[in-house]
């Protein structure tokens, strides 16, 4: 596992009391193609602060690469 702290200006307005909430991150791919869209559970909340935890795969997908 790995926790990443997501914050900055972007938090502002993010509701509190989000705790085990979810969120939905987009991951570019190459060319013309689509974003990936995964859903994560917020793990922790501060104030413009959130930690998600990621799954260390030993196959690389779209977050961990």
């Amino acid at each position: 596992m790995l926790r990443i702290t997501l914050g900055g200006d972007g938090l502002e307005d993010f509701p509190q009391g989000q705790k085990s909430a979810y969120i939905k991150l987009l991951f570019l791919q190459g060319g013309d193609a689509r974003p990936l869209m995964r859903i994560y559970t917020i793990r922790k909340q501060r104030p413009e602060e959130i930690d998600v935890d990621f799954v260390m795969h030993e196959d690389h997908g779209p977050a961990s690469a």
